[in-house]
């Protein structure tokens, strides 16, 4: 893969939910998913994104059919 494709993984990942991952979850899922997502192994905080699905996870948490890649939510 090459340099490109690894650091626009993330963005891609970001567009797909922006884009096309049901509606929004209330505030209340919201704010329970980036507690979880915050309290992770997997989470690098200098971008807040994840090291396993590459999703920037503050947007990632916002829609209804995005998922955790490690079935915490």
């Amino acid at each position: 893969m090459s340099l490109l494709n690894t650091l626009l993984k993330p963005v891609r990942a970001t567009a797909g939910a922006i884009l096309g991952k049901g509606e929004r979850v209330s505030p209340q899922l919201e704010k329970r998913r980036l507690e979880i997502c915050g309290n992770c192994k997997y989470l690098f905080l200098p971008t807040f994104s994840c090291k396993k699905c590459m999703c920037f996870t503050q947007e990632k948490i916002k829609y209804s059919l995005e998922k955790c890649p490690i079935g915490k939510w």
